[in-house]
């Protein structure tokens, strides 16, 4: 029975942190930028390739801080 138990926390656990992920707003979902100098996107995750080769430092912020500063999507992560 415990065994039972322990399968189906995994799912629920989960679940329940997707659902807090959906829950945020398009604007409100993180997203990482290069800070170099000619950095111009913004990425999904902080291990795309785009972000292989960047002069600066990855710092996480929102989809808005990032457009705010003039950072468009990546063409590689967001497709």
């Amino acid at each position: 029975m415990k065994r039972i138990i322990a399968l189906l926390a995994v799912p629920l656990a989960a679940l329940l942190l997707s659902s807090s992920t959906l829950s945020e707003g398009p604007e409100e979902q993180t997203v990482y930028i290069c800070t170099g100098e000619s950095s111009q996107c913004y990425h999904k995750i902080d291990t795309c390739r785009g972000l292989r080769f960047c002069g600066g430092e990855i710092r996480e912020m929102t989809i808005a801080s990032a457009q705010s500063l003039g950072r468009r999507e990546c063409k590689i992560c967001h497709k």
